[in-house]
């Protein structure tokens, strides 16, 4: 299995009231969103890189550390979630 969290352990996840979610999540359904719409496959990893970035640059209090996790075999990181259905 693939494990993402939004912190690793002692920090806090950060939330985005503006959108109703915290940074992580948003910056994960982001990832997924803008690759249904390119139609382009995506890998796990390449979707936590993407939610990775958008905490680094968008967590509301940058003097709070926030550092996403993935855990997972390298199978299952380079596994295609999304892609065109051609």
């Amino acid at each position: 299995f693939a494990l993402l969290a939004a912190a690793q352990g002692g920090e806090e996840s950060q939330e985005m009231p503006s959108v109703q979610h915290g940074v992580f999540t948003y910056g994960l359904v982001s990832a997924v969103e803008a690759s249904v719409e390119s139609g382009r496959a995506s890998s796990v990893e390449e979707l936590f890189v993407e939610a990775f970035d958008f905490v680094e640059q968008y967590r509301p209090d940058p003097r709070k550390p926030q550092t996403p996790q993935l855990t997972a075999p390298d199978s299952l990181r380079q596994f295609n979630l999304l892609g065109s259905p051609n």
